[in-house]
């Protein structure tokens, strides 16, 4: 981040870090929600920069649904919880 930092100060702008998982964009949800704070940060003059978090575990396999596109589960969850 401090590269980016260094770099966008002498344009007069600030970087503000996003940290995004491949599940926000895979539920409606998280994804309107991420969309949100990237529009409000650049609203704000604000560049974002965008990184995975990869604090969030996802299992090594993925399933596949109906439509034969992938889906990957977090490791606390199953693919048939409520919360998914």
């Amino acid at each position: 981040m401090r590269s980016w930092e260094d770099g966008l100060a002498p344009h007069g702008l600030l970087a503000g870090q996003v940290l995004l998982a491949p599940l926000d964009f895979v539920h409606r949800q998280q994804y309107l929600h991420a969309r949100a704070t990237l529009t409000q940060l650049l609203a704000l003059g604000v560049v974002p920069v965008v990184n995975e978090n990869d604090a969030v575990p996802m299992r090594r396999s993925a399933s596949v649904t109906t439509t034969g596109s992938r889906r990957w589960w977090p490791t606390s969850c199953e693919p048939t919880c409520s919360c998914c």
